[in-house]
């Protein structure tokens, strides 16, 4: 089941808010226990995302933008012998907006973080990304 809505609060600020609950399961299977957890699957996900673009004056279409992201734990193979900790993200954004020129600068992961997205087994447990800064420009036709 996933919920996902975006209200406009006042012109200009928007807060985006999105949940999503799995119950993923192993039903039919002759080796592993039928209700077992599948494998990279968090039960609950919760995203929070608000932003405010500038309206009006010099700084029109100068906007920030700040969230996070919230993962529960999850099964770590294929028997649910281990668990991979659920963790939460915090990230931030700045961009602008002029015609049909764009820019936007995204943080990723500002509290550096160290967590990990998921495993294919015991042996190998895949890290998530450390902070990270992307910028980009677009133009639009």
């Amino acid at each position: 089941m996933e919920l996902e809505n975006t209200l406009r609060l006042l012109p200009g600020w928007n807060l985006s808010v999105a949940y999503a609950f799995t119950s993923a399961q192993v039903t039919d299977d002759k080796v592993i226990p039928i209700g077992t957890p599948t494998q990279n699957a968090p039960r609950n996900t919760i995203n929070l995302w608000s932003t405010y673009e500038i309206q009006k004056g010099w700084a029109r279409g100068l906007g920030f933008g700040g969230g996070g992201r919230h993962y529960t734990d999850q099964s770590g193979d294929l028997y649910d012998t281990f668990r991979i900790p659920g963790y939460g993200l915090i990230d931030a954004s700045v961009f602008y907006r002029h015609q049909r020129l764009s820019w936007q600068l995204n943080l990723y992961n500002l509290a550096n973080k160290r967590y990990f997205l998921g495993s294919y087994d015991n042996l190998y447990v895949k890290p998530g990304a450390p902070r990270e800064i992307r910028s980009t420009i677009s133009w639009t036709f």
